[in-house]
């Protein structure tokens, strides 16, 4: 009788390992319906001096994935044209640096960090982004042509119509942190979308590689959040508390908030607030698919527009 258990559990073991080979097999085999798109990505505003156009292509779900920039490389073959219906100019391609952070030495010294991104680019001067002006944005790579168009809202927010203030907020472990809150005056009788955010800085006192004290300004934190003035026309529109994820650094000698509140456009708001949703999955298995909203033609990606202000408040340190 234990000589049969003994073979009964060998079997056993045996069908479990072929299941898990047979499964293994099936992943590796599966064959998704793939067709390589192109994806445009580009946001206009009159107060911009410089447009950014990013043109990368989809990828397929099953693969080695790449990530930061190299997970969707811009194409640099690209022939990418913005018109207003009376002139036409074509986007450059070029390398874009910019500071991604500073970090302070145990000896107080500061080192810059730069990063770079390849984007093809518009200079303003060339063809101003005017208020209600509508643009057709064309891109062609790869035997392939995308094609957007988006129209500039009409509106500015005027910074008297801008509210913030501070207050306190708490993270995911209830650890508290200054917040802001940004409330904003809608226009009436019109329908209105809003992207707001805030930028969050420290300003500290180190030393250069001369060892002299010179104060920089290092970027924490950002948040934004995205509205509608859907049944609350013509009132005062409030976003949730916007931590602001202060440190503990000695060397910090003021702290201040560089708030941004832009009227956009309608492809703008669908599109992000469907990008902070995934966001807001985390990556979840569980959670519910979300659509990205598009609207370029025979691709993927978005061109929209909005107008923005900005203005700062001082946190308290």
């Amino acid at each position: 009788m234990k000589s049969f258990q003994f073979w009964q559990k060998i079997v056993v073991v045996i069908v479990a390992l072929l299941s898990l080979s047979s499964c293994e097999t099936l992943v590796n085999n599966i064959a998704l319906p793939y067709e390589e798109k192109l994806v445009l990505q580009s946001f206009i505003c009159p107060q911009d001096t410089m447009i950014e156009i990013s043109l990368t292509t989809n990828q397929p779900v099953i693969g080695v994935i790449n990530e930061g920039e190299d997970r969707y490389p811009v194409l640099k073959d690209a022939v990418i044209t913005l018109s207003d219906g009376t002139r036409t100019v074509t986007a450059k391609y070029q390398q874009i640096t910019y500071l991604d952070y500073i970090e302070v030495d145990s000896t107080g010294h500061y080192k810059e960090n730069f990063l770079t991104k390849d984007r093809y680019v518009i200079s303003t001067k060339d063809i101003p982004i005017v208020a209600g002006a509508t643009y057709t944005m064309i891109a062609k790579a790869r035997g392939k042509e995308v094609k957007a168009k988006c129209t500039v809202p009409n509106q500015r927010v005027q910074r008297t119509a801008i509210n913030p203030s501070l207050t306190t907020g708490y993270d995911r472990n209830n650890k508290a942190y200054p917040a802001l809150i940004v409330r904003v005056l809608d226009f009436a009788s019109t329908v209105n979308y809003y992207a707001v955010g805030a930028f969050y800085y420290e300003n500290m006192r180190v030393l250069d590689a001369q060892n002299r004290f010179v104060v920089v300004r290092r970027f924490v934190n950002s948040r934004q959040e995205y509205m509608t003035d859907a049944g609350q026309d013509g009132m005062t529109l409030a976003t949730q508390p916007m931590l602001l994820n202060t440190t503990n650094d000695l060397n910090v000698v003021s702290r201040n908030a560089e708030i941004y509140v832009a009227v956009t456009d309608y492809p703008y708001y669908q599109f992000n607030i469907s990008v902070d949703k995934v966001r807001r999955s985390g990556r979840n298995p569980f959670s519910e698919p979300v659509l990205t909203y598009t609207n370029v033609e025979n691709g993927l990606g978005v061109f929209a527009s909005y107008q923005q202000i900005r203005t700062a408040v001082t946190v308290i340190k």
